[in-house]
């Protein structure tokens, strides 16, 4: 039997309290919406989706197609938040200008829809979003023929060049999308088997930069893109020095865009991230702290980026301390860590998960180094608790799985420390080929344990 869809689910538990009180008044003005309201109440409080109790529930609608249902209130939930949001982001005032635009166009207020336009090609153009600039220098060319907006032939002549200009900004951005995404690709996909071929295609783009920097077509977006390029090139050759020039080049470029950082709060986050990183690589811990007040300092409205910057920033903060042993600090700030959480309302689900189990590892980390091993071992157990954690964090799961094994040995508990030897010894033998650093501690282990046992 087919999987019900948690599609509908997934969005009314991703809507904050403001947002789904934003619905119900919004669903309230039509009568028609009563249902929709009282089903979206009903999968507000389930705990986890459950649909069987939900027809149960309204029985006595007699459901033909209940997925049609459920089409209809999600359609009505995102057109509702696109009426919550109009006024939130400028890609949504500038869909909502679009939008007056072609009404008025069909009215033929061409005077009106010029006027509409004019706004918008400010806006587009103070964000750089070339996409939306060319789209509008399009529409004025193609209204220069309606008596309510002639122009004279060096006016249509100016703005054809301008359109044409805009056009190639936005091909240059394009490029630079496009070239970020391979690079990405690569860092990710061959980080140990990296190809001397395969880093050739971006050798024009990286010795030439100096060059393409100056190109009066590189908008705010190109260069961002094409700074993020370089980030992922010197990635994959471990070039971190390189690697972190770049990351700043992405956080100066932001920063001297103060307007970009409301808009896209999201993107400063990472680059703050992406250059802390390089940092930690680069052990240069003075210049992490200083960044990571930069976190704390940004305000947002939204609870998943709220979020975010706060699982972020400590950990950060929390992995400065693990590599410079100053557990101390670290068992302060994790003290500090769960007040917020707790006056704050902060929930760690409103993050991607990789995020939490990195908090938790680092917590590990912490305990670990303190000798407090009973917290230790709790906090691997949250680690492997976390749904589908093989599969976002490879790698701590399978360092935790050992690390399992070495925490069970401090706490001189013979029985803990079978179950974590077999459990470590049945993933590392069936996941994969084992490593020689793995085979060659689980033989010591083994042989740690029956030397236990003979002494028993």
């Amino acid at each position: 039997m087919k999987t019900p869809s948690s599609e509908l689910y997934d969005l009314v538990k991703s809507l904050n309290q403001s947002e789904k009180r934003y619905f119900k008044l919004y669903a309230s003005f039509n009568k028609e919406s009563t249902f929709y309201v009282k089903l979206f109440d009903v999968i507000k409080k389930q705990e986890e989706y459950d649909e069987g109790i939900i027809t149960k529930l309204f029985k006595e609608r007699k459901f033909i197609n209940f997925s049609v249902i459920k089409s209809n209130l999600y359609d009505l939930i995102l057109k509702s938040m696109r009426s919550y949001h109009s006024s939130s982001s400028v890609e949504y005032k500038l869909n909502e200008m679009f939008l007056n635009a072609v009404f008025l166009h069909k009215k033929g207020l061409h005077a009106q829809q010029k006027k509409i336009l004019d706004k918008a090609n400010k806006i587009a153009a103070h964000y750089d979003m070339s996409w939306y600039v060319v789209n509008i220098l399009g529409k004025y060319l193609w209204l220069s023929d309606y008596p309510s907006f002639q122009k004279s032939k060096e006016e249509i002549e100016t703005l054809y060049k301008q359109f044409l200009f805009e056009i190639e900004k936005h091909n240059e951005l394009h490029k630079y999308i496009l070239s970020a995404y391979q690079a990405y690709s690569l860092s990710k996909k061959h980080r140990e088997n990296r190809g001397t071929v395969i880093l050739n295609q971006f050798h024009p783009l990286i010795y030439n930069i100096k060059k393409i920097e100056k190109n009066p077509a590189m908008s705010y977006w190109s260069l961002y893109f094409l700074y993020a390029t370089c980030c992922f090139y010197y990635s994959t050759c471990h070039n971190h020095t390189k690697e972190m020039k770049y990351c700043q080049k992405i956080l100066s470029l932001i920063e001297k865009n103060q307007h970009q950082i409301k808009e896209n709060t999201d993107l400063y986050v990472v680059a703050l991230n992406n250059l802390n990183n390089v940092m930690i690589r680069l052990k240069k811990f003075d210049g992490i702290l200083i960044n990571i007040q930069k976190l704390r300092n940004i305000k947002s409205t939204s609870k998943r980026i709220a979020s975010r910057i706060f699982f972020s920033a400590n950990n950060l903060e929390l992995s400065t301390y693990v590599l410079t042993k100053q557990y101390e600090k670290g068992q302060l700030l994790l003290d500090k860590i769960r007040k917020e959480q707790s006056i704050n309302n902060i929930d760690p689900n409103a993050i991607d998960r990789k995020y939490q189990i990195a908090f938790i590892f680092h917590q590990f980390n912490i305990y670990f180094g303190l000798k407090n091993y009973s917290k230790a071992f709790k906090s691997l157990n949250l680690i492997f608790n976390v749904k589908d954690i093989e599969t976002i964090r490879p790698d701590i799961y399978c360092i935790s799985k050992i690390l399992s094994v070495v925490v069970s040995y401090k706490m001189n508990d013979i029985e803990l420390l079978e179950n974590t030897y077999k459990s470590a010894l049945n993933y590392l033998t069936t996941r994969r080929k084992m490593k020689k650093f793995e085979s060659i501690f689980l033989n010591f282990v083994k042989n740690l344990f029956e030397a236990v046992l003979i002494a028993f």
